[in-house]
């Protein structure tokens, strides 16, 4: 018999989530109701957030399945931002107890990467913008292993992988483009993904490591003097290649990562303690209306990214009602 679920559905420029409360799943079910959710004919998304009370020192606990890899994931950033405005929009903050005033509001997510805070800016009742604050999965991926990696006669930069976890590879446009003159890696086009393909295998060779996906990060500094507006993409291979689909999507994870790579690589002045950044998700060939811009605090040290905070600008409710699963 299936379950009659509550569920919000919100996107925050890449990720569409999709959240349900722990107590309307049956014990065991989560992973295989989750994935039904994300799958057609169903409402479809990216991710599930399961949400429950805390069992800790954070206000709501959350477990994320990932539609990519097919399982539970420790942390998605777009899922953060996505809770915030949930929280206050819908009847998830009520129903989890959570007192919501106008201004600012803090809430401590508990994530299997850690508690994750939240800071939620409402006037008239409506959500302003949404700031997640990302020290610990900065500390989760250090843990995991950080570092400068040569492929293919180029500098990439390892955040976090290893034959356990699929975290992020982080390429330098610039660097790309010098190796390889003719691509447009900001295009999917065959040759362009066909290239990336020959890297990402060769970086898994290298480490010999048999993952079945990698998720990645390509950047370019628009301004190398102040460094300051950033050129992003992200790819995740080989799930989307698809050449032809030139949307482009944020990641809240993957900018972190990126954060964490620009310092690994000094391109980031931490001199005074911490750097504000703009992202641009995609390219100029993308129209404005499709485009995420993120904001990027960082801090930290000259060899080591301490704490990091993001915020997207788009941040939408899709549908919210009742499904069964």
């Amino acid at each position: 018999m299936k379950q009659a679920l509550d569920f919000v559905k919100i996107h925050a420029g890449w990720d569409e989530c999709i959240f349900i409360y722990q107590d309307q799943v049956t014990k065991g079910q989560e992973l295989r109701t989750s994935l039904s959710l994300l799958r057609k004919p169903s409402i479809r998304g990216i991710e599930v957030g399961i949400l429950s009370p805390p069992e800790g020192a954070g206000d709501i606990h959350v477990r994320i399945v990932d539609d990519t890899s097919q399982g539970f994931i420790r942390m998605c950033g777009g899922l953060t931002q996505s809770i915030g405005k949930a929280i206050v929009e819908t009847h998830i903050g009520k129903r989890l107890g959570i007192r919501i005033v106008e201004g600012k509001n803090r809430v401590i997510l508990e994530t299997d990467a850690g508690l994750i805070p939240i800071e939620i800016e409402v006037k008239n009742g409506t959500v302003q913008k949404v700031v997640t604050e990302m020290s610990s999965y900065i500390a989760d991926c250090y843990g995991r292993g950080v570092g400068l990696v040569e492929v293919e006669g180029m500098t990439l930069v390892n955040v976090g992988i290893n034959e356990e976890e699929k975290e992020f590879l982080v390429l330098d446009v610039d660097e790309l483009t010098k190796r390889f003159p003719k691509i447009n890696f900001w295009t999917r086009e065959t040759a362009t993904l066909d290239t990336l393909e020959h890297i990402y295998r060769s970086f898994l060779d290298l480490h010999g490591m048999s993952l079945e996906f990698l998720y990645a990060v390509l950047y370019k500094l628009e301004n190398r003097e102040s460094k300051r507006t950033i050129r992003t993409v992200f790819r995740f291979f080989p799930w989307d290649y698809a050449p032809g689909d030139h949307l482009e999507y944020a990641c809240g994870t993957g900018t972190t990562a990126l954060g964490i790579a620009l310092c690994e690589r000094g391109q980031v002045d931490l001199s005074d303690g911490s750097e504000n950044l703009l992202l641009t998700v995609g390219g100029k060939h993308l129209p404005e209306a499709t485009r995420v811009k993120t904001q990027l605090t960082l801090e930290g040290t000259k060899d080591r990214i301490t704490g990091a905070w993001f915020s997207h600008d788009r941040i939408e409710l899709v549908a919210s009602g009742k499904v069964y699963a």
